[in-house]
């Protein structure tokens, strides 16, 4: 028996089709749109015969397989806890039926990696029952983690198995409920503010003092490296934290963007691609802007080529997710002293 957190797709429209799936008794991943992309093919295949297929076919096939393939290894009586969906906050325990298979029924021309499951509860990840897990483990960081607080895990599918309440409001984050309603309503007016008094460096000092903040055991490493006029070659922070799952340091690095309208997520890309190809080395790279715009699917093809070549995970938080992150944690930070006034 294995526990896996899995990350939501970063797309709210696509997390309730998930939700929806898992309802009827089908868990789903990404990546997986044509009939090339069936891992158990792949698996099949030699390099040889996957050398002769059309060249942007094999680059998806090695990338695909490359991110995908652990899904092999999941068995029957494994479960998996979906995190964010449907909504910010909320879980799905599910417990798998069946070994994987290739739906011929996509979601959004997606989502075609399968398993039948069970649907056990929706829980909210601040209740009681699961803040007894380790901090780390209903937030993975890249698509999915292994849950080793094996422990505290069995006694949360226990608890969710036999209450009959509706374990999602049992001490529910009603503040962060709060926040993202506030945010929501008045995110035009925050982020005007945001980009007027923390433009450039201050912005800079802003998401920094709310990482040391909320993560009391990481560090910023070298802040502002290559700051400056027509000197921007690499990131804007660089941070490291304890990785509880993994016990070890890692290394994350930030690209900030403040201001309104539409992402230049090219810019960000080059940007940490920078970064990395000075020498530096990278566990999660991300991209942090007050824009409320973005090409979604420029974005995707770009985070496929990034990861694709530097092999670490790429995400980005942009508009209201990005103000309800900085009222949920920097709220002190971002109304201190006269910056309103």
């Amino acid at each position: 028996m294995t526990f896996y957190a899995i990350k939501d797709t970063e797309d709210g429209d696509r997390n309730q089709l998930i939700y929806k799936s898992l309802l009827e008794g089908v868990a789903r991943f990404g990546w997986s749109y044509t009939e090339y992309h069936d891992l158990r093919k792949i698996n099949d295949m030699s390099w040889e015969e996957i050398d002769k297929i059309d060249a942007k076919e094999k680059t998806d096939i090695r990338y695909i397989w490359g991110k995908s393939y652990w899904l092999l290894n999941v068995n029957p009586d494994d479960y998996f806890v979906y995190i964010n969906i449907p909504q910010y906050g909320d879980c799905c325990l599910v417990k798998i039926t069946s070994k994987y298979f290739f739906n011929s029924i996509d979601l959004d021309g997606e989502f075609r990696h399968s398993f039948e499951c069970e649907f056990i509860k929706k829980f909210n990840r601040n209740n009681e029952i699961a803040l007894k897990l380790q901090y780390s483990a209903l937030r993975p960081r890249q698509r999915y983690h292994r849950i080793y607080d094996e422990i505290n895990f069995r006694n949360l599918i226990t608890e969710l198995q036999e209450t009959n309440s509706n374990i999602e409001n049992i001490s529910e984050d009603l503040i962060g409920k709060q926040i993202e309603n506030f945010s929501n309503d008045l995110s035009p007016i925050i982020l005007e503010k945001i980009v007027h008094y923390f433009s450039r460096k201050r912005f800079e000092d802003l998401i920094m003092a709310i990482l040391k903040e909320r993560e009391n055991n990481g560090e910023i490493i070298n802040p502002y490296v290559y700051r400056g006029w027509g000197v921007d070659q690499g990131c804007d922070i660089e941070f490291t934290y304890f990785n509880q799952i993994l016990n070890k340091k890692e290394m994350v690095i930030i690209q900030l963007k403040a201001y309104t309208g539409k992402a230049f997520i090219s810019e960000a890309i080059t940007n940490l691609s920078n970064h990395l190809n000075n020498g530096k080395t990278a566990n999660q790279a991300i991209i942090m802007t007050t824009a409320n715009i973005i090409d979604e699917k420029d974005f995707l093809n770009a985070k496929k080529e990034f990861e694709l070549k530097y092999n670490i995970p790429l995400t980005i938080s942009y508009g209201k997710s990005m103000i309800s992150w900085i009222l949920r944690f920097g709220t002190d930070l971002l109304f201190s002293g006269d910056t309103f006034d």
